[in-house]
């Protein structure tokens, strides 16, 4: 809320006012957290965007010193977590002025997760709801914390209003309201990317990373399974680039193996020529695919003659090369269709082929010679350090997708420099994900560690109205033709130049925040009608308001200035809309630290509520100039917001639908 350098202000005078008299001295007074690891996240979560504070380690136990700085409240709650003696500073914020500091963090049902225990951990919390103050029980502040504070803070801070000492002792800074409304609408207008990334994103940057989503079949049109990889790949990037580093985006394509035999001997069988075949190439392709696959069923000619046209693949012959080439290009071509309707970009198509046995011969020397390849019923096998075994060759002596994966993880390091790998891939393939993080760890790679598994839960139950839905183009199509039902049948549909456009546009974000708003790891049924209605929390909600904030801006007759007077937002609607926006960087942290989007897709459908009760009571359009001024810049803000959200969970907010 606070610009860097306030901030920077702001925390040397708490650090010097907390810290008087007795820095470095480990004899001193020392304040411990008596309520547990959760109480301590609330109330510096609260703090985080007004004040970094400073600690050094001294022994064994940690006091407060100048020595080392900590470069935010969020910092400074991970290593009190990592070390429970850590001293610390109980702070408690009074909230402004109607802004209620309720639902910081949402209760959840999962117990996986730290931070959605909270009614449970915060017993010891007493919240006045007269005043949304906070008050906290925690040891003593050394005597006279609160004065030497005041003493310290410069007048050119104005969003501290007041400091005190509370009823046990803790330090009470109370924030100006006005200050803090212009603090947190002018710095969204002003500079809505700085704004968005304060000191809880320059925490939790980390280093930068490359994503594998999506990964697609290639010879065959992009099913539906491959939905919840695309989506929630796009989203792991997306929020990686808002708070830190932008990562590599890679589609790893299935574009080997032995089904490229089956699929080149039901063309030569076929009389089929993949070189020539047109725009609709791919559907015949999947023809001819399905076909030899039933035929090899019963027939040992066709998987003889499955097996001899891979094998003429693998060792370079020129017709096969072509053929396999000319099905990868038609996939390629249906692939990027879907992505272009899904808003998903890659830096990099990479794909199995690029990592032949030959291309493996290196990883399983350097096993062979560790010890660690053994054979088991002619297959090779590693045999991991912490117990059990994967097969890494068959008897036959072709690799596995273990083998590629590992080759894989090599080539990607030496290009990219990433030591962060990222797979986006459902929760069946967890076992594969251990090994290949174990297997790369006894090659010796420091960067082993670094390789995460991504994991998500299933969709069940996607149709459409014609039957199960098996490809991306049914399910997209089937999103915008009911979206288009809609808009002709809503009399407040207004005159678009592209309505299939704009239909397909909310349709797709439609079907994305069906599924991100499920938690990650959980499987779940799809529903048309959950996913598509218009009144509830769902992508075409979102899309609706962010069309109805533009609308306002363009035809409330008053122009946006990100001076005005702040003060005049006094109207609880106001203050309340003011405080969820300031809560944006939390939200977006949360997310970013669980990858998780339905941490964002909550925090949104929360700001559209508080967006929706501000509409209804706080008109533009008629109201005195000044406050007309003051309630655009308050749904400009919001507006912006909004679509920054949007954009993270990978949707192109609509400006008119």
């Amino acid at each position: 809320m606070l610009g860097a350098e306030c901030r920077r202000t702001m925390a040397g005078s708490l650090h010097a006012a907390t810290t008087r008299g007795y820095k470095g001295d480990a004899a001193a007074p020392r304040v411990q957290w008596d309520t547990g690891k959760r109480t301590m996240k609330l109330v510096l979560a609260l703090l985080c965007v007004l004040v970094t504070v400073r600690a050094a380690p001294l022994g064994p136990e940690r006091h407060f010193s100048s020595a080392q700085p900590v470069p935010g409240a969020r910092e400074f709650s991970k290593s009190a977590l990592d070390a429970p003696s850590f001293g610390s500073l109980p702070i408690v914020v009074v909230a402004p002025e109607h802004g209620s500091l309720n639902g910081v963090y949402e209760e959840d049902d999962d117990e996986d997760y730290l931070d959605q225990e909270i009614d449970a951990a915060f017993s010891d919390l007493e919240q006045s709801k007269a005043d949304a103050s906070l008050t906290l029980a925690t040891a003593a502040l050394p005597a006279g914390a609160a004065q030497h504070l005041r003493a310290a803070l410069p007048s050119s801070i104005g969003l501290v209003r007041a400091v005190e000492e509370g009823r046990r002792g803790q330090l009470l800074l109370e924030l100006e309201p006005v200050q803090f409304r212009r603090d947190v609408l002018g710095g969204i207008a002003r500079q809505p990317d700085a704004f968005w990334r304060g000191a809880l994103t320059e925490v939790a940057a980390g280093e930068p990373a490359l994503v594998e989503f999506s990964s697609p079949n290639i010879a065959k049109p992009f099913h539906v399974g491959h939905l919840r990889s695309t989506v929630v790949g796009n989203f792991v990037c997306n929020v990686l680039a808002a708070v830190g580093p932008a990562p590599v985006r890679l589609n790893y394509l299935g574009d080997w193996g032995a089904q490229f035999g089956l699929l080149s001997a039901g063309c030569e069988a076929a009389g089929l020529d993949a070189e020539t075949l047109g725009v609709d190439g791919i559907s015949r392709l999947l023809e001819v695919y399905i076909d030899t696959c039933r035929r090899a069923e019963t027939e040992p000619a066709v998987r003889e003659a499955s097996r001899r046209a891979f094998h003429r693949l693998e060792t370079g012959d020129a017709t096969e090369r072509r053929r396999w080439a000319a099905c990868r290009r038609l996939s390629l071509d249906n692939l990027r269709a879907a992505y272009q309707r899904l808003a998903v970009t890659f830096d990099a198509f990479d794909g199995e082929s690029m990592y032949p046995a030959s291309k493996c011969e290196s990883v399983m020397a350097r096993l062979h010679e560790s010890g660690a390849l053994a054979q088991r019923g002619g297959a090779t096998v590693a045999v991991l350090e912490g117990g059990g075994e994967a097969t890494l060759a068959r008897a036959d002596g072709s690799t596995v997708y273990l083998t590629r994966d590992l080759a894989a993880a090599e080539d990607r390091y030496r290009r990219f420099g990433r030591r962060r790998l990222l797979y986006v891939v459902d929760a069946g393939q967890a076992v594969h994900f251990a090994n290949l993080r174990a297997l790369l760890s006894q090659l010796g790679h420091d960067w082993a560690g670094g390789v995460q598994h991504v994991p998500f839960g299933l969709i069940r139950g996607m149709s459409t109205r014609r039957g199960e839905a098996v490809f991306m183009h049914d399910l997209l199509d089937e999103a915008r033709e009911r979206m288009l039902e809609r808009q002709r049948a809503s009399p407040n549909t207004a005159h678009l130049e592209d309505p299939e456009g704009t239909a397909d546009v909310v349709g797709t974000s439609a079907v994305i925040i069906h599924d991100l708003r499920q938690r990650r790891q959980r499987s779940y049924d799809f529903s048309w009608e959950a996913a598509l209605r218009p009144s509830g929390d769902g992508g075409v909600r979102l899309q609706y308001l962010h069309a109805r904030l533009c609308s306002l801006e363009r035809r409330c007759g008053v122009a946006l200035n990100p001076e005005a007077d702040a003060a005049l937002l006094v109207e609880p609607e106001a203050t309340a809309l003011v405080a969820e926006l300031a809560r944006y960087e939390e939200a977006l942290v949360a997310s970013h630290d669980q990858l998780e989007p339905c941490k964002i897709v909550t925090y949104l459908f929360g700001l559209a509520n508080t967006l929706g009760r501000a509409l209804t009571r706080l008109p533009v359009k008629g109201a005195p100039r000044a406050e007309a001024e003051a309630r655009l810049l308050a749904f400009h803000a919001g507006r912006l917001t909004l679509a920054q959200g949007m954009k993270v969970l990978g949707l192109r907010p609509l400006e008119r639908m």
